[in-house]
């Protein structure tokens, strides 16, 4: 991509985003579709910055229903929310990013301490939205990976799922997020830097890496639904999503995928 077209991006971007961050505001404040504008404007990103995103299967139409994913990078929050209205949780810290944690905000993400105090009380944030019809996401490893393997679940973030009572029991839908190709080639070993951001990574730099890259493609993997009434325990839910996730994610960075 040369600089004057990478120019144009971010110049679009900006002001596309302003525009749409007062309208969304409006939209939040009086509770009337909060989640149209942010799925058609990560529609819109995507196309913008040249992201393919190829989906294999569906998301259940099943309610409440609580999504978890692998992390990769902040691209997860674009692959994910153009494919389905939903807003995320998120660590707390992400409410304090300028410009992307007022962003996040606008979408709702409902932002988590990591003490055992602050979550019980959060906990009854994220089954009250669930209750009245939003999809919840969450990212089980707790940060991002860098897009080779899945990190270690943590289970006690799958403790919304024991909100089960006579009249609901809460979904779970496992997705898995991969990055398979730059430039119209399979991507190696030598591009998963371009595609995961984690540790230390400057923010900045590497969105302006992967525009500079050109043209991607991604993919989402829905995985089959479940609820934790098939297992024993949270931490066997834990487990098996944290399985299939993997399991996705090998085949997709693999070129395995039927």
């Amino acid at each position: 991509m040369s600089f004057i077209r990478l120019i144009l991006i971010l110049t679009i971007f900006f002001l596309v985003t302003l525009i749409l961050i007062i309208f969304q505001f409006i939209s939040v404040a009086l509770n009337i579709k909060p989640g149209f504008i942010p799925h058609h404007y990560h529609k819109f990103v995507i196309r913008l910055i040249s992201l393919k995103v190829i989906k294999y299967g569906k998301c259940t139409s099943e309610k409440p229903l609580l999504i978890v994913s692998n992390h990769i990078s902040w691209l997860d929050i674009l692959v994910i929310s153009s494919s389905l209205k939903v807003s995320f949780i998120a660590k707390r810290e992400v409410k304090d990013w300028p410009f992307f944690g007022l962003l996040a905000k606008l979408q709702r993400t409902v932002f988590i301490e990591r003490s055992i105090k602050d979550l019980i009380a959060q906990k009854k944030i994220m089954a009250s939205r669930l209750l009245v019809g939003d999809n919840l996401l969450l990212f089980p490893e707790g940060t991002s990976s860098d897009g080779k393997k899945v990190l270690p679940f943590k289970s006690s973030l799958f403790s919304l799922a024991e909100l089960n009572q006579a009249d609901y029991q809460i979904t779970i839908q496992p997705i898995t997020i991969a990055y398979t190709g730059v430039n119209g080639l399979p991507a190696g070993l030598s591009e998963r830097p371009l595609f995961a951001w984690f540790g230390e990574m400057s923010l900045i730099s590497h969105i302006l890496n992967l525009l500079l890259a050109g043209p991607a493609e991604s993919v989402i993997i829905f995985h089959e639904p479940q609820t934790i009434g098939t297992f024993n325990s949270r931490k066997e839910l834990s487990e098996h999503c944290e399985e299939v996730i993997s399991n996705g994610l090998s085949k997709a960075i693999s070129g395995r995928l039927e």
